[in-house]
């Protein structure tokens, strides 16, 4: 069932990327396992080798992943010893994993927006569910980009920015290649519906919602039941390979739903995985830290929930079983990813980058889903699978901040494409020659305006590092938060209301206003 691992590359392509390492000008530090370290030079933008050959040489193709809900800390690679992810663990160790990374804004659509803008929120201007991006600002995202720049582009599975159909289809008129939907979608479809068995704008899956008052479908209701997951998006991307012109580079945005729930009717090849196994405790998903929290959350969506899993750890554990199902589902699917790019041989000229959309709380400080900027709503999982780094990069670590807003220009860079004045992340440096280390503690911008008609408490902060400063407005009632993360990684002490971190709240607050002013 497993794949085998990522191969080593030829001599001659590895001597070919070695030599073009001195043109690539970067910022970070890349960190190698067992304490080797791999310093690299300080700059704002990263530049792709530039080779002669065939397309898929001198433009790498690009394979972008895309999780839902997906903590940092619930894969393999991130030293998870329950959660089951050997296909994902392969490609980040073979590549460079993302020790901080980080949405800019914790909720589906609003992030989903980020990360193809590359912009903040204060720009795309996306703020809740039913919010589509206009037709301007699709010309202005990577896939767009990409495809002015001669790339065969695609795009299979949740496209979430917009809820209804009309809005996808719209999208869809950006790609070459279309199997995306809007809205949750669903895990179960029937093998001969429109969405599987079509694609293009003119399949959009029709049922987009699940959450309008009909029940998910159940696939035991089902003639011939698929899986989207484990069946609808690996057939996709087998689609998408055999229609691509072999004489083109190409991008394809896989975006997943898991492990997004609903968590029941998972797939039978990971149903019963987890069950009678133990989980990493947390130490804030207890009953003691539940009743410290702000009283401004308890009235919160979903906090009855985290209160739940706080004060009963078999309810957590029942919920992890299910999640981690999901996520292994995710990985299974991603096996078959790489192996579809194995059997064309084209696992050596594609580039490979995974993150989610955001992260989720389950249960602590008695708090679920996502939203706040505490760090198990913000953190996310991330790497960079690239053939062509030389074999000192591979298999390290990057310390410097990566957010969402990153992966656009990223990938832009990694084309040979111009990057629009639009996008506002920073290419991400994964590697380089040896120089002076670049800076570390990256201050970035958090924005989560989405509100659930009041249910959710709007969001801004910021994040260097060392502190994490929020502002959240309740109704009209604003409250702060700063904690120390060197002293405090759980986030247990605010410190906005003691004295003595009267500085550091002012230092914040103003660094807040003015990358505020900038993200505009």
């Amino acid at each position: 069932m497993f794949t085998r691992p990522v191969g080593r590359l030829r001599l001659a392509t590895f001597l070919a990327v070695l030599a073009s390492a001195s043109a690539l000008v970067l910022a970070g530090t890349v960190r190698r396992p067992r304490g080797l370290v791999g310093r690299i030079d300080s700059g704002e933008r990263l530049h792709a080798p530039a080779r002669s050959g065939s397309a898929g040489e001198s433009r790498p193709h690009l394979v972008v992943l895309l999780a839902d809900d997906l903590r940092a800390d619930a894969v393999g690679f991130s030293g998870n010893w329950v959660v089951r992810t050997p296909h994902l663990d392969r490609l980040a160790r073979a590549g460079v994993r993302f020790r901080n990374c980080f949405a800019t804004s914790s909720i589906c659509a609003v992030s989903r927006a980020c990360i193809l803008t590359g912009q903040h929120v204060a720009r795309h201007r996306i703020s809740d569910f039913h919010q589509a991006l206009e037709a301007t600002q699709l010309q202005s995202t990577y896939p767009a980009v990409l495809r002015r720049h001669g790339y065969y582009t695609g795009f299979i599975g949740k496209w979430g920015v917009g809820h209804d159909v009309p809005s996808a289809q719209r999208a869809a008129q950006e790609f070459d290649y279309w199997a995306g939907a809007p809205g949750q979608m669903h895990y179960w479809y029937e093998a001969d519906s429109p969405f599987v068995a079509g694609d293009g704008p003119e399949n959009v899956d029709p049922r987009p919602e699940h959450a309008t008052g009909s029940a998910p479908p159940d696939p035991h209701s089902m003639r011939r039941p698929k899986h989207l997951t484990l069946d609808v998006i690996p057939q996709k991307f087998d689609e998408f390979l055999d229609r691509r012109p072999s004489d083109a580079p190409f991008c394809v945005s896989i975006s997943f739903k898991a492990p997004h729930g609903p968590f029941e009717g998972l797939p039978p090849e990971v149903a019963a995985l987890y069950d009678g196994r133990s989980f990493p405790e947390s130490p804030t998903a207890t009953e003691a830290h539940a009743a410290a929290r702000p009283p401004q959350f308890g009235a919160m969506l979903s906090a009855s929930l985290g209160s739940r899993f706080a004060r009963n750890p078999g309810q957590r554990a029942d919920m992890l079983r299910r999640y981690y199902g999901l996520v292994t589902a995710l990985d299974l699917a991603v096996g078959k990813i790489v192996a579809a790019l194995r059997a064309r041989g084209l696992e050596q000229d594609t580039v490979v980058l995974f993150t989610s959309d955001n992260g989720l709380l389950i249960g602590e400080h008695g708090l679920s889903g996502k939203w706040l900027m505490r760090d198990p709503s913000i953190r996310v999982p991330g790497f960079v699978f690239d053939p062509r780094l030389p074999e000192p990069a591979r298999g390290g670590f990057l310390e410097r901040a990566v957010l969402g807003i990153d992966f656009a220009p990223t990938l832009l860079r990694l084309a040979g494409a111009s990057i629009p004045d639009s996008m506002q992340g920073e290419v991400i440096p994964f590697a380089g020659p040896s120089g002076p280390v670049g800076e570390v503690g990256r201050p970035w911008l958090y924005d989560q305006p989405f509100t659930a008609d009041g249910r959710i408490p709007a969001a801004r902060g910021v994040h260097d590092g060392r502190f994490a400063f929020a502002r959240y407005d309740s109704g009209g009632a604003v409250f702060e938060e700063l904690f120390d993360l060197q002293a405090d990684p759980h986030e247990c002490r605010n410190l906005a209301g003691d004295p003595r971190a009267e500085a550091e709240l002012c230092r914040m607050r103003g660094l807040l206003d003015a990358l505020s002013a900038a993200a505009r």
